[in-house]
């Protein structure tokens, strides 16, 4: 396995990684918690070491799994989720809705203070180390967004910053205000439209 490091941070991630949206359940048909578990362990045995998952991924399942299958490898982990995606009540901008939930786009300060804390439980780990924005929210401004990573960053909970599905202009703006250390489009070789 290549190993390289992540943008400007201080993380060595490897060259492929587990993208973990489909254990989560809900979109892809259902999840076998143990073969979920099993997966990710394989992944880790074999060298890969970059784990990202997301709330939303069946609605916290999929970080919980992560957790589970963490438990005894973290140090061997790098671990990547997601803020910005709320089910649980209704504030910031409402991005779809399915599977009997109204899903939200949120970035206030609040909301990600808020998710750090049940992010963090689910996945067993006292730190993030990529903490990605999962989809920008038009409701807040990006600059408080930032300041809320930044605050979890400089409180240890987190180790490095992220954007999911930004434009260059708002990737432009989130680095007025600080460091974002990595970008994700969305990209899936099953799901290609």
């Amino acid at each position: 396995m290549e190993y390289r490091q992540l943008g400007k941070s201080d993380l060595s991630i490897s060259t492929v990684g587990l993208g973990c949206w489909a254990i989560g359940g809900w979109w892809w048909g259902g999840t076998d918690v143990n073969e979920s578990i099993a997966a990710v362990q394989k992944a880790i045995d074999v060298g890969m070491t970059f784990i990202d998952t997301a709330p939303v991924y069946g609605w916290g399942l999929g970080e919980e799994i992560v957790g589970r299958a963490l438990e005894g490898r973290r140090d061997r982990a790098v671990i990547a989720t997601k803020c910005g995606m709320i089910w649980d009540r209704e504030e910031g901008e409402l991005f779809f809705e399915d599977a009997g939930h109204r899903i939200f786009r949120c970035l206030s300060k609040e909301n990600i203070l808020r998710e750090v804390e049940v992010s963090l439980r689910r996945l067993r780990t006292d730190r993030i180390d990529l903490y990605q924005c999962h989809w920008p929210d038009k409701t807040t401004p990006l600059e408080l967004t930032m300041d809320a990573l930044l605050t979890l960053r400089d409180q240890g909970k987190i180790r490095a910053i992220g954007v999911s599905n930004f434009t260059a202009s708002m990737h432009a703006e989130c680095l007025k205000h600080g460091p974002l250390h990595s970008s994700q489009p969305r990209y899936n070789m099953l799901d290609r439209k």
